[in-house]
């Protein structure tokens, strides 16, 4: 009824180590009740006029959210603040991910000694493609190599590989020199992303 331009829609994790976990809800649903519910909310929010343009996020036309599109086509970032993280392509094509302090008193702490970073990594070649499969098939749109290479620089053999095997398991569909996720790599996509593990 409010018609939010863009909606976050997805089944939360009752991750370790949180208050969630330690008090869950009483009645969690059974996986069987839990899909039933998010197939029912997909179609409510289709018929209310949302574009599902990335697994967990629903927008009206034009209305995607621009840092989520960047990050997911794995654009550069700056990650501010405490627990912040950040991806950044150096002049020499390597890419670096930082990541900031969690603790808020610690990432104070340690940004007033000069810190700036809880840790800083240059992304290997080896890992490249992983990294840019792990974000960009999130995004329901097309990709073609000359994405991948602006993003990632030369295209390794490794990932060739992975995207004939993601279309040989039909989790990936090719068109006119780009690929999709199907509608069946959409269902499974955490085993169509460990192909280019």
């Amino acid at each position: 009824a409010l018609r939010p331009n863009h909606i976050s829609h997805y089944h939360l994790t009752l991750e370790p180590n949180t208050v969630f976990a330690k008090y869950p809800p009483a009645d969690i649903p059974d996986e069987d009740t839990a899909w039933d519910i998010q197939d029912a909310c997909h179609q409510r929010l289709q018929q209310a006029g949302y574009q599902n343009y990335e697994v967990s996020a629903w927008a009206q036309a034009g209305k995607q959210c621009a840092h989520n599109v960047n990050y997911w086509r794995f654009g550069d970032y700056l990650g501010i603040g405490a627990g912040a993280h950040g991806k950044v392509t150096l002049d020499n094509g390597d890419i670096l991910r930082t990541a900031k302090k969690k603790a808020p008193a610690h990432y104070l702490r340690d940004a007033a000694a000069g810190q700036h970073y809880g840790s800083q990594e240059i992304i290997s070649q080896a890992d490249i493609g992983f990294e840019y499969a792990l974000n960009r098939l999130r995004l329901d749109q097309a990709f073609d190599l000359a994405e991948v290479e602006r993003y990632c620089g030369p295209v390794p053999a490794s990932f060739l590989e992975s995207l004939a095997a993601a279309e040989n398991k039909e989790l990936l569909h090719k068109e006119n020199g780009k690929w999709q996720r199907s509608s069946l790599g959409s269902l499974h996509l955490n085993s169509l992303i460990n192909l280019f593990h």
